[in-house]
């Protein structure tokens, strides 16, 4: 059986009222005495639920906070990693076209060369 927050509240202020009524002024009968009884065991099922739902709750959100900050060093990380290849390769690129323009410089010597000779 599911009970909503309302109908615990509205429980728990019912069991309080009937709590308060004296048993000596004959208000109270033993079907009454025996559903308080059920009123407040219900009562602390609930309790319980709703002490175990929030060490829950601070738990997930622990696991939570724990992966966003995994989350967001790894991106500082590969962020870091990916300014760092970014450098080398246009290091490389500058390289590579030295070496070509050399390339190219040393083809037109030789074509100079093998003309005159």
């Amino acid at each position: 059986m599911k009970i909503t927050f309302e109908e615990y509240n509205h429980f728990a202020s019912i069991i309080t009222d009937i709590v308060s009524v004296p048993i000596s002024g004959g208000g109270l009968m033993e079907g009454d005495i025996s559903l308080i009884g059920e009123f407040q065991k219900r009562i602390r099922e609930l309790e319980d639920k709703v002490e175990a739902l929030r060490i829950s709750r601070r738990v997930l959100m622990n696991l939570i906070e724990s992966l966003e900050n995994e989350r967001r060093d790894q991106l500082l990380s590969l962020e870091s990693k990916n300014e760092c290849l970014q450098k080398n390769n246009c290091r490389y690129a500058r390289i590579i076209m030295y070496r070509n323009l050399r390339i190219t410089e040393l083809e037109q010597k030789l074509k100079n060369f093998s003309r005159f000779t």
